[in-house]
């Protein structure tokens, strides 16, 4: 039964009378509370938490249920809980759960006022950024003097070719064309390391606390051998590391050309591009004697040491062209009176200390508790260290009074044992780190160089550490996101091509497909490409037709889609055809003149293969009387229109003489039709592709039919080449034609793709090939065979894929031309890493604009504040009754929740089938006025009240 104490309840299991042993109690608190909500926020009340709230899954069926059945119109329970005379204790957990969430639920609210008061808030937007502690390095205009980034056939042997992987481009240019650092040679310390957060166009920058710069003392007093010594100094020494990066020794280029490999971007460094300084700040090698006397003025170090970012302990110095180092701590309280310190889980304390016979403490006998709780004893001396599985102890001080005895320790953790070694690879953890090379410097104590001046008077048999470098002795290529890295903590990092702030440009098109260009059939060409306005444009023709209604085509830069014809009515010698302007918007008509001849003339396809198998005649037939004439020409947009029956074609007359209705016939015999720059012109070419900083240029060069401009079998130049032109001026050059092959001679087409640092400008003025762009080897290179599949461009950035047909024919190319501009980049440092950068709006922002990731908004209203206070009192009401009840004593005019199938629950109207065959193994069913809910096993109940109690909370209030 359910008892009532105050604004307590108590939920109890009951059994037969005979048995009054309680199984199970559950309490839960009910208490009337006013709550108030500021603005708009909804007061709730206090609702049982997501440890009972388990999603609603396959096993809950709702029909049926309304709120209607758990309360009465003014949220009163109007329902009882019953549980099973032979139910486990887990059906009264369920039970209990039901009753506090329906309890909770049990309350009315209502509006009220509240004079005075006044709210303020921030909204705080973060937005996901990419995040690097280092520094970011680009490269700009990589050239060698003022030679051009693509090798040309003039130019001499040490000039530097992006596509010869001998050569490469050299990465030592910054902006403006100064060379980068000294010579070449860039160092970075402590204070040029940042931490960047970038997003979209924005970038945080902070001081990165990496490479690091300490100040150090010797540790001195190993057991006491030094407390006579009056004249023992113990000078402070500043350790500071720093990074080399030669530039002149990293070269970029695209590799893979010529040979079955996948063509791809890489970045090479060369052998001892790549330097780690240590700057030793003269730490003593060795002890170092007063001049003239026989005082100690320093001890070989035993201090700190700095390595790749990385605190050391110093454990021995062997010569001057030796040092062992290991990560670990000092621990100064170590005591015979219990395990007073630890590190690495283990603990220590003294046994006893052990004496000279001079009564000085020659060593310590330790107790160490590892950390599995078992106790070890190892002793520690003025001659050896002591050792524990993973840890070295060697001692600083020890000393006994009144019985107890104290001591400093050092303990090192030997898993990170390093052995620095003059000439030789460095070894650390164990593991020696191939082609890493140590170079140490000592100098003397008393050198003009040191300036530590407590060692102005030492003898020249002092020596002290100068600076400790190592140097990588390898060359190695990377690949894009590959990187070099350090024995420990540092990188260096090729990311390719990069924006200004360091993050990728997507390509214009991107997930779209890019630009494609294509052609279609035998001498059609076509564009995919999305355009300045965020609109993708597939299968737009490059060529003359014929246009059908809805085709999409260029003429002369601009993107047209053919909309509609209509003959007037009131003179059939007029044709109205009307063009949609893809890019600048609205239409265009345009009137064209019915052309009368008794004479057809016949206009010729360009083909770009076999010219004399695949050039097609294209057969115009006017009417001899214009009313009646099905043909009609006109000027359109920077060219002139023809229309045949339907069809659209883009014409020009060869001899510039205007085309009309009555000398077209004339004229246009013998046009061809095609790829043609004399509609897709160089001087009024494409752009409106989808770019951000950066900037596109397509256009159609005509050869002149007397220079080869991209020396292929077509000797006589009468290809016609499609260009891609990007804002560092580099171009993309596609060439779909070998009108001269001829397939009982010929194995290959001789079709091909170039990059190139010059435009095709073919002009009258270029008479001698000598002097001017005549083959492949003057603009760039030519890709012309199947093994190479990918064209790079060394500035920009543009990556067109080329799908080749069968012999070597040009089908496509599908460009990836960056929308920003972007450098060639490496990052130096330790990591790349996600960030956020946060962005906070207040009331005070209202009417300003507040650039939140990529996009800037205006702030028209902050709803958050307000000068008023509104407020929701809700009212609890109180449980009348019981909500759990035993089988035995419920009562069946009421709506029932009946827990525990039928094993255990003669209310239950399931089945035990029903129960198993449910999806999740439990059932939650309304029927008439019961709601069932049991699960298979005991579990299972548990998991339908908790589906039950789900659709309670969302659907009650």
């Amino acid at each position: 039964m359910l008892e009532t104490l105050g604004d307590t309840m108590l939920v109890k299991r009951g059994v037969a009378e005979e048995d009054s042993k309680i199984l199970k109690t559950k309490e839960v608190k009910q208490k009337m509370k006013t709550l108030k909500r500021v603005g708009s926020i909804a007061a709730g009340a206090v609702m049982l938490g997501a440890a009972v709230s388990g999603a609603v899954s396959a096993g809950m069926d709702s029909t049926g249920l309304t709120k209607d059945f758990f309360y009465d119109a003014g949220y009163n329970p109007v329902i009882q809980i019953v549980l099973g005379e032979k139910g486990m204790a887990t059906d009264a957990v369920a039970g209990g759960n039901i009753a506090a969430v329906i309890g909770n639920l049990a309350y009315t609210s209502a509006e009220a006022t509240v004079d005075g008061g006044s709210a303020s808030g921030a909204v705080v937007l973060g937005i996901s950024a990419r995040g690097a502690t280092g520094k970011f390095e680009q490269s700009y205009n990589p050239t060698s003097g003022n030679t051009r980034l693509i090798k040309v056939n003039r130019d001499s042997d040490t000039t530097y070719d992006f596509y010869n992987d001998n050569e490469g481009l050299y990465f030592n240019q910054s902006a403006g064309g100064a060379i980068k650092g000294t010579d070449g040679i860039e160092t970075y310390t402590r204070g040029e390391f940042v931490s960047y957060s970038l997003a979209c166009d924005q970038q945080e920058r902070t001081e990165a606390g990496i490479l690091k710069k300490g100040t150090y003392n010797n540790i001195h007093c190993l057991f006491c051998q030094t407390l006579c010594l009056s004249a023992l100094e113990n000078p402070e020494h500043e350790l500071e590391e720093s990074i080399s990066i030669d530039f002149n020794k990293i070269k970029y280029f695209e590799d893979g050309l010529g040979k079955d490999d996948a063509e791809a971007l890489v970045l090479k460094i060369e052998s001892k591009a790549v330097t780690y300084i240590l700057d030793a700040g003269f730490i003593p090698m060795n002890k170092i004697i007063e001049n003239g006397t026989s005082d100690t003025i320093d001890f070989e170090w035993r201090g700190q040491f700095i390595l790749f970012g990385e605190e050391y302990y110093v454990k021995d110095i062997s010569g001057t062209d030796k040092i062992y180092l290991a990560k670990g701590k000092i621990l100064d309280d170590i005591s015979s009176e219990g395990y007073t310190s630890e590190y690495m889980g283990y603990k220590f304390k003294i046994d006893h200390l052990i004496y000279s016979a001079e009564y000085e403490v020659a060593g310590i006998l330790l107790d160490v508790e590892k950390p599995d709780g078992t106790v070890v004893q190892t002793q520690i001396s003025k001659m050896a260290n002591g050792i524990v599985d993973d840890i070295e102890i060697a001692g600083v001080y020890a000393e006994e009074a009144d019985a107890v005895a104290t001591a400093s320790i050092i303990v090192y953790d030997t898993t990170t044992n390093v052995l620095l070694e003059d000439g030789k690879d460095l070894e650390l953890g164990g593991e020696v780190k191939k082609y890493w090379k140590v170079n140490m410097v000592s100098v003397q104590a008393n050198g003009a160089a040191v300036d530590v001046s407590e060692y102005d008077t030492a003898t020249d048999a002092g020596k002290v550490l100068s600076n400790v470098t190592v140097q990588y002795r390898h060359s190695i290529e990377l690949g894009v996101g590959e990187a070099l890295e350090f024995p420990t903590t540092y990188k260096v990092m090729w990311d390719g091509f990069r924006t200004n702030d360091y993050t990728e440009s997507p390509c214009s098109g991107a997930g779209e497909g890019d630009i494609k260009i294509e052609r279609e059939g035998k001498y059609r060409g076509l564009v995919s490409f999305t355009g300045d306005d965020g609109q993708r444009y597939n299968g737009v023709y490059i060529d003359q037709g014929p246009y059908s209604e809805g085709d999409m085509f260029v003429i002369d830069g601009g993107l047209y889609e053919y909309d509609d014809a209509n003959e007037l009515t009131t003179d059939t010698t007029v044709m109205k055809v009307t063009l949609k302007d893809l890019l600048n918007g609205g239409k265009k008509t345009y009137d064209l003149d019915a052309i009368g001849s008794a004479t057809s003339f016949t206009m010729y396809t360009y083909a770009f293969e076999e010219s004399t198998d695949n050039d097609a005649e294209i057969v115009v037939e006017p009417d001899s009387e214009r009313n009646d004439s099905d043909v009609y020409i006109g000027a359109g947009p920077a060219a002139y229109l023809l229309y045949d029956g339907g069809d659209l074609y883009a014409v020009v007359d060869n001899d510039s003489t205007a085309l009309t209705y009555s000398n077209a016939v004339a004229l246009l015999e013998g046009e061809t039709i095609g790829i043609n720059q004399n509609i897709f012109s160089p001087s009024n070419s494409l752009q409106k592709f989808e770019m951000d900083d950066g900037k596109l240029y397509m256009t159609v060069v005509n050869e002149n039919n007397t220079y080869d401009l991209n020396d292929d079998r077509d000797s006589d130049g009468t290809d016609r080449l499609i260009q891609l032109q990007n804002g560092e001026d580099e171009y993309l050059i596609v060439d779909f034609y070998d009108r001269d092959f001829n397939d009982s001679e010929d194995t290959y087409f001789s079709e091909n793709v170039l990059t190139s640092g010059n435009a095709l400008d073919v002009t009258a003025a270029l008479t001698d090939p000598s002097s001017g762009p005549s083959a492949t080897t003057d603009y760039g290179y030519k890709w012309q065979d199947e093994e190479d599949t990918v064209a790079i461009t060394p500035e920009g950035g543009l990556v067109a894929t080329i799908d080749y047909g069968g012999s070597r024919e040009v089908e496509a190319v599908t460009a990836c031309v960056p929308q920003d501009i972007v450098y060639a980049t490496i990052f130096i440092g330790t990591s790349e890493q996600a960030t956020t950068i946060d962005t906070t709006i207040t009331k005070e922002d209202e009417g300003t604009e507040k650039t939140v990731g990529c996009c800037t908004y205006l702030i028209k209203e902050f709803g958050v504040s307000t000068s008023g206070v509104s407020a929701e009192s809700v009212m609890v009401n109180p449980i009348v009754g019981n909500l759990v009840v035993p089988e035995i004593a419920a009562d069946t005019t009421k709506n029932l929740i009946v827990v525990g199938g039928p094993a255990v629950n003669g209310l239950c109207g399931l089945t035990k089938d029903e129960i198993q065959a449910a999806s999740g193994q439990y059932v939650v069913k309304k029927d008439g006025n019961k709601v069932y809910v049991a699960g298979w096993t005991a579990a299972d109940t548990v998991d339908g009240g908790n589906a039950l109690i789900a659709w309670l909370q969302d659907n009650v209030h």
